[in-house]
């Protein structure tokens, strides 16, 4: 069974992950008083206010809480006793790489769901442009190196076709995909050996992102339904 054939990746957003969860949230109408939105891996509160200007009704959780009012989740681990309800949607913005068990934190948000909640998750991108011209020359796959591994906890590789696995496994049905972030640019003069290079690398991504449309953007995302 082929299970890339939901999520080609054929689609380009130019923008960031938080301002794509906005934009969806939007779309999918997410935005009255009734509405709840989880945002999971909640940082430093950044959707808050965000959301919070929808009428929807922002409930943070995180590993290690940095800022009061989130609740502490360990996706490891079912979701705490205390909340006691289900949301509308459920954002998961580049947090899937830093688990060592996606497969157990995707259950324990199945089991927190209900019938209809969306899902939305972006994750680094396995087939960026930028990656596969670094792994050509260097050997080495970048965001997911020891230093990464040390410093920004980058333990797994969410390659796409695992990620519908996964999703698949848990009753969740995809409804669309992206890659997202800044695209490739023409590097800015300078009088300086170096443009040359700089040039090259440019017309080598562009090369890349031409013949293959999911090696685009620097993260990719996945909006999801629970059945």
């Amino acid at each position: 069974m082929r299970y890339y054939e939901n999520m080609d990746l054929s689609k380009y957003y130019n923008s960031s992950w938080y301002d794509f969860a906005i934009r969806t949230v939007k779309e999918l109408k997410l935005t009255g008083k009734g509405d709840i939105i989880f945002d999971v891996g909640a940082g430093n509160s950044v959707l808050k206010s965000k959301i919070n200007e929808l009428n929807s009704k922002w409930v943070g959780f995180d590993y290690k809480p940095r800022n009061k009012g989130i609740n502490e989740w360990n996706l490891d681990n079912s979701i705490p006793k205390n909340i006691d309800v289900n949301p509308d949607c459920i954002l998961l913005l580049e947090v899937l790489e830093h688990l060592l068990n996606p497969g157990m934190a995707l259950n324990n948000i199945r089991k927190a769901s209900k019938s209809g909640t969306y899902l939305i998750i972006s994750t680094p991108n396995p087939y960026w442009s930028v990656i596969r011209i670094k792994f050509f020359f260097k050997g080495v796959f970048p965001m997911f190196t020891n230093e990464d591994m040390d410093n920004n906890h980058h333990v797994f590789v969410v390659w796409p076709h695992v990620l519908y696995k996964l999703l698949k496994n848990n009753d969740f049905e995809i409804l669309d995909s992206y890659t997202i972030g800044v695209k490739s640019k023409f590097p800015e003069f300078q009088v300086h050996p170096v443009l040359i290079v700089k040039i090259l690398l440019f017309g080598i991504r562009r090369l890349i992102e031409f013949f293959d449309k999911k090696s685009k953007g620097m993260s990719y995302t996945v909006i999801a339904k629970k059945n």
